[in-house]
């Protein structure tokens, strides 16, 4: 609420105070004339004892005084309104909010900040795609029919990372100097809050929902390694205290896993469990059995987990191209030399004959083959100190023509053939880069059965999703920060200015006429009590009365 003054000059009659209070100052009680003849008398007379008051008059002085503060506020034009200038409200549609109760007092908080409100109103919905709702309205009721129907946030759909940054920067081209409130549980990016676009605008986190308790899953990759599909899954969240909890694993409808976890109280939790036969399967679902604060990020669904992930395919000779599109879980996009696609959702890109002149493509890549070949080709050999988190892939009796593959040496060596190093590791801006310094058309290759063994090992690798790799996260994990706070109910960061919704408008629509009816009942009762003639009391009377 915002105070406004019509003629705050007229707050100068607030001098009348003063001058009340001294005027019932002077005011003194009747006197008191004893009469001689009734001296024995006076042992019955109740005389109270001094009272200490420095003002008499009672509720009359109170009176006197909410008259005169009545007519120098209402003179003024005092108002109590709501406050005014443009507002865009930011209601935060994560994961989070589909807890218990969560989405109804957010909706109830979007409501009282339009009501409280004067001005045009805009609502911006958050997720990972901000959109505007509701674009510079004047009317209060604009807000209410737009969320009326608006779902809770559920499902995998809604597990992305909000973004923050867009929808503040949609916000403060709406507003300009204006108000921004972001309705929230508090599980969001703070760092973000810089990047509105302006400023001006004032943004403040009205804070919705109280701390639950809660694990939800945040991560789940099927990749295969030695021939073998593994599922990695991975789960965050915290609760009163450690527990066991079941997690189940079905396929198609059929149960594949059952098992019993001892998750702690508050952190992560990870499995990598093998699942054979799951290049078939048409769906997978993964259940966190429990009950918690948010059921929805306890499920987690794969629709043909292990079918036409796509793979760019580089300079690949007809051979090559021809064994990798036999794989029914690869989709092969082959280019020719050079030429790559800049698409974000490639699983892997794969070249052959080099590194790329121009920036490298997005997301892992296994380079194949190089520049200068050996003459002869040379048993492939293992290092004896694998990291434990990397499968050993065996492949004894491989015979290779190592080459040198120029700019792609990694720092670390996991075969060699010869004096050259044949299979290399590296994470590069966060993702996995795996080379082959080797030649893929050798003659000894061609019939050899190790050959399709380590290429296939080679892609897995590249495409696993375990974080282990060189202590770097992989960069498939990228994405489940935002899911690992979801299930945290809620981690409210530092750096917000919290604020409260209106509840109510208070309006004066004429003081002045309070202030006259508190003067006029004010100067009524003086009138009738000085009108009373006082009562007789034992040895007291009148000053008029004379004494014998």
């Amino acid at each position: 609420m915002t105070p406004q003054l019509a003629l705050p000059w007229a707050l100068g009659l607030l001098a009348v105070l003063p001058a009340i209070l001294w005027l019932h100052r002077r005011r003194q009680p009747a006197r008191r004339i004893l009469v001689p003849s009734l001296g024995p008398w006076r042992i019955f007379d109740q005389v109270p004892s001094p009272s200490r008051r420095q003002f008499a008059g009672g509720w009359l002085l109170i009176a006197h005084l909410l008259a005169g503060l009545g007519l120098a506020v209402g003179a003024s034009g005092l108002r109590l309104t709501r406050p005014g200038g443009p507002l865009a409200i930011i209601l935060d549609a994560s994961l989070s909010m589909g807890a218990a109760g969560r989405w109804d007092e957010a909706r109830e908080a979007v409501n009282r900040l339009a009501a409280g409100r004067e001005g045009p109103i805009s609502l911006i919905i958050l997720d990972e795609r901000p959109r505007v709702l509701v674009r510079r309205s004047a009317e209060a009721g604009a807000l209410d029919a737009a969320t009326r129907d608006l779902p809770a946030p559920s499902g995998p759909e809604t597990s992305g990372a909000p973004d923050l940054a867009g929808a503040l920067s949609q916000a403060a081209s709406l507003v300009a100097d204006g108000d921004i409130v972001v309705v929230s549980d508090g599980a969001l990016d703070l760092p973000a809050l810089g990047a509105t676009g302006s400023e001006v605008a004032r943004i403040s986190l009205l804070r919705i929902g109280a701390a639950a308790d809660n694990w939800g899953i945040i991560a789940v990759r099927l990749s295969r390694f030695d021939g073998t599909p593994q599922l990695f899954v991975k789960m965050a969240g915290r609760a009163a205290s450690a527990e066991r909890r079941r997690l189940r694993i079905t396929a198609d409808g059929r149960l594949l896993t059952d098992v019993l976890l001892p998750l702690p109280a508050a952190g992560e939790h990870q499995i990598l469990l093998p699942l054979v036969g799951a290049e078939t399967v048409s769906r997978l679902t993964v259940s966190l059995a429990g009950q918690d604060a948010l059921p929805a990020d306890d499920v987690w669904v794969l629709d043909a987990p292990m079918a036409g992930r796509p793979v760019q395919l580089v300079g690949a000779s007809a051979r090559l191209t021809r064994m990798l599109a036999g794989w029914p879980d690869l989709r092969v996009l082959p280019t020719g030399p050079g030429r790559m696609f800049a698409a974000e959702n490639l699983a892997l890109s794969i070249i052959a004959g080099g590194a790329p002149l121009g920036p490298w493509p997005s997301g892992p890549i296994l380079f194949i083959g190089g520049e200068g070949a050996t003459d002869t080709a040379q048993p492939l050999v293992w290092r004896g100190d694998l990291p434990p988190w990397l499968p050993h892939p065996g492949l004894p009796g491989l015979w290779v023509r190592s080459q040198a593959l120029a700019g792609a040496e990694a720092p670390m060596s996991l075969a060699t053939a010869g004096d050259r190093s044949v299979a290399s590791l590296r994470v590069r801006d966060g993702r996995r880069i795996v080379t082959l310094a080797l030649d893929p058309d050798a003659p000894e290759l061609s019939v050899s059965r190790s050959w399709p063994r380590l290429l296939r090992w080679s892609i897995d690798l590249a495409m696993s999703g375990h974080q282990e790799a060189l202590g770097q996260p992989s960069d498939a994990f990228k994405a489940d920060d935002a899911r690992a706070r979801e299930t945290d109910l809620h981690r409210l960061g530092r750096g917000w200015t919290e604020t409260a919704p209106a509840t109510s408008r208070i309006t004066w629509p004429a003081p002045w006429r309070l202030a006259a009816a508190l003067a006029l009942g004010a100067l009524l009762a003086d009138g009738l009590l000085r009108g009373r003639r006082p009562a007789r009391r034992a040895g007291a009377v009148p000053p008029t009365t004379a004494g014998p």
